[in-house]
């Protein structure tokens, strides 16, 4: 489970137990790996937020430094999502 994913819980005796997810719209993911095996095949998928609106991309200008790949390699990652 992630941020933005909608469950399908039950309550009994006081206590939330969350049995299904349902299906997700869209997600914001990013592939984690051995960064010495350059294949995707070797990667893992990591969903960070699902089911999205909206993305606003905050970077500083000053401290710590502005990395103008960052907030690309973020457009990217929204744009595939």
């Amino acid at each position: 489970m992630v941020v933005g994913d909608k469950v399908v819980f039950i309550q009994m005796d006081g206590v939330h137990t969350i049995i299904d997810r349902e299906r997700r719209v869209n997600c914001l993911a990013r592939f984690r790996g051995d960064a010495d095996r350059p294949t995707l095949a070797k990667r893992e998928r990591h969903v960070i937020a699902a089911n999205l609106d909206y993305v606003v991309i905050v970077a500083a200008a000053k401290s710590p430094s502005f990395h103008p790949n960052l907030v690309d390699r973020y457009l990217i990652l929204c744009q595939n999502g």
